[in-house]
């Protein structure tokens, strides 16, 4: 009767499978050099989730986009902050000439326009920097307040608004007497 020692057996395997996982080359180059949370080094406070659809409410997507891109620039990816921006500000600004072409522009509909905005936002800002977020809520780090980022907000609504005004007035001609 033979006796096999297995036990040494198993362990040398398992070994043996976690040294080629990481080298393994028919893994998709992404999975092995995937962005962890935990490399990210930055100090001070950033906006979490919420924040950022509670001043989408007031700001639309340019101040969803501005805050995006602040966390972004806080955390080092200076290349993603920019493509935040500069895409938020060219979808604020196609949502500005659309709203030229409705029918009446009220208060409702602009809370409604950023009601749907925030709604798309919430996932996306989980998607981009929810594991970096949730990294920094389990070290204790502070987060920005929610009524600054709701100030934010209705700073950029106020000059949405005034802008808003202007191209109405200067390319619409409702100025004009009859």
């Amino acid at each position: 009767m033979t006796i096999i020692n297995t036990s040494s057996t198993t362990t040398n395997s398992a070994e043996e499978s976690t040294t080629e996982s990481d080298s393994n080359p028919y893994l998709a180059p992404e999975s092995q050099t995937r962005f962890n949370p935990i490399d990210v080094q930055y100090s001070g406070k950033i906006y979490n989730a919420f924040s950022i659809a509670a001043a989408t409410l007031f700001g639309s997507v340019l101040v969803a986009g501005l805050l995006i891109a602040a966390n972004f620039d806080k955390f080092g990816e200076k290349g993603k902050s920019f493509a935040a921006a500069i895409t938020t500000i060219i979808v604020t600004i196609l949502m500005l000439f659309f709203s030229l072409f409705l029918p009446t522009i009220s208060a409702l509909l602009y809370i409604a326009i950023n009601f749907v905005a925030a709604i798309f936002m919430l996932p996306l800002v989980y998607f981009t920097q929810g594991s970096i977020i949730e990294k920094h809520d389990e070290m204790g780090r502070d987060f920005h307040s929610i009524f600054r980022a709701m100030g934010i907000g209705i700073i950029c609504m106020f000059g949405l608004g005034l802008i808003l005004t202007t191209a109405i007035r200067l390319f619409i001609g409702y100025n004009t007497i009859y």
